[in-house]
């Protein structure tokens, strides 16, 4: 879908979905490699025009296939990633998991119905300040909920922390899809 919205090329959308297997790959089996990821697309991605000798539009292709990789498939492998590394990674992303999908749900009710301010009215007309609260309340209610799952080890501030990140993840997460749908008037 983010392939057909940017126009990505053939070779560029091989390229991205490679590049995205390879990084779950990386990620479960070979993690002192993961931070190298990011560089290893930018090579790649840069080095199709040069190879393939068609440099007309190629900034685009380069750029909508490295966005692509930072915004869908780089995620997806922290996701693995942490799974993998950490000890307490499942239970990392069962709260957050829930977490994210609480904040979500908050912001949209409690932007619903208390209405306010907007948000960012240029790129995301219904997003408000009160929906913003409430997404933080939703991911407090996420980590509360699943407090259960939560390692002994965490610290309070730690998770006050993993709460304000959730929220403003999540936030921003809706504004960049709203920001690049604007963008291609999808």
């Amino acid at each position: 879908e983010y392939a057909r919205l940017v126009r990505l090329e053939r070779p560029y959308l091989a390229l991205l979905a490679a590049w995205a297997i390879v990084g779950l790959l990386v990620a479960a089996l070979a993690r002192r490699y993961f931070l190298f990821l990011p560089l290893g697309l930018f090579l790649l991605t840069c080095l199709t025009p040069i190879l393939t000798g068609q440099t007309s539009g190629a900034h685009r292709q380069v750029s909508g296939a490295i966005f692509g990789y930072l915004y869908i498939g780089l995620p997806m492998a922290y996701l693995v990633y942490i799974k993998a590394a950490e000890p307490w990674g499942l239970q990392f992303l069962l709260v957050v998991g829930l977490a994210v999908a609480l904040s979500d749900v908050a912001a949209f009710t409690v932007g619903s119905l208390l209405k306010g301010p907007k948000l960012a009215p240029a790129v995301s007309p219904g997003k408000t300040w009160s929906g913003a609260a409430g997404n933080l309340l939703g991911a407090a209610l996420g980590v509360a909920i699943l407090w259960v799952a939560v390692p002994e080890e965490w610290t309070g501030p730690g998770i006050a922390a993993l709460i304000v990140a959730v929220a403003v993840g999540a936030v921003l997460g809706d504004l960049i899809e709203s920001f690049v749908k604007r963008d291609f008037a999808v």
